[in-house]
């Protein structure tokens, strides 16, 4: 005849070491999580990084007009960036890891930006993204009240 107090005994033998498994899988997917979230905030952080450098380059590159073009022209609401001039401001702000696209069309500037992001936290591998950010500026000429047609 059995007691009560054996068949206790035989359950905690059969269970014995099962928290051990649950511990490691929990761990596990704590680790995958750290890993994700840290991967996440590099590449967002990087991308505002760029997304700010891009919007002060195109600001910047707004500001650069074309006065040549300006002078010539009778109408002085007319006005065009100098896209030599903000190309090469824009380069002197850059870091080497960062690629510059910039157009000018008339008196509106597009600036695009690209870098190579390292992800922190990989196991076993240095993986990296491209980061893209891209900006638009445009001039605004005001004419005092007496020169508005």
């Amino acid at each position: 005849m059995r007691t009560r107090g054996s068949r206790s005994e035989r359950l905690d033998r059969e269970e014995a070491g099962n928290i051990s498994v649950v511990t490691i899988g929990f761990l596990a997917v704590v680790g995958l999580l750290v890993v994700v979230v840290v991967n996440t905030s590099a590449v967002f952080l990087a991308h505002r990084q760029l997304a700010n450098l891009a919007d002060s380059i195109a600001l910047a590159a707004a500001d650069v007009v074309d006065e040549n073009y300006y002078q010539s022209r009778a109408d002085v609401s007319d006005v065009q960036i100098a896209e030599s001039r903000a190309r090469s401001d824009a380069q002197a702000r850059l870091n080497p890891d960062t690629s510059l696209a910039l157009s000018v069309s008339g008196d509106e500037v597009v600036v695009r930006l690209e870098r190579t992001v390292d992800l922190w936290l990989v196991p076993g591998m240095r993986p990296q993204t491209r980061v893209v950010a891209e900006a638009r500026a445009q001039i605004a000429v005001l004419l005092p009240a007496a020169l508005a047609p």
